[in-house]
């Protein structure tokens, strides 16, 4: 709830958002078909495939390293792991 409008709004900060989704490949075109008719924007989209969201984040980093990098997640467990995995920019 509220994520179409989040997205909408650090869009027009100009936020470049990646999204990091922890699914197998396979259901990567019904996860994008979902978000864009919910209307949710995003700039790139990674699938995880069983890796854990921090291996994709720690080689992203290395793209934006003048940026400022902010994660958020609904399940503890991935934030934990991207707090404990990822070096701080």
């Amino acid at each position: 709830s509220g994520a179409k409008e989040f997205c909408q709004e650090l869009k027009k900060k100009q936020v470049k958002i990646i999204l990091i989704t922890h699914i197998e490949g396979y259901q990567g075109p019904n996860r994008i078909k979902c978000l864009v008719d919910q209307g949710i924007i995003f700039d790139e989209i990674y699938f995880t495939m069983g890796r854990h969201k921090s291996d994709f984040a720690k080689e992203l980093i290395k793209r934006y390293k003048n940026s400022v990098n902010f994660f958020m997640d609904d399940k503890a467990e991935n934030a934990l792991d991207f707090l404990n995995n990822v070096p701080s920019t």
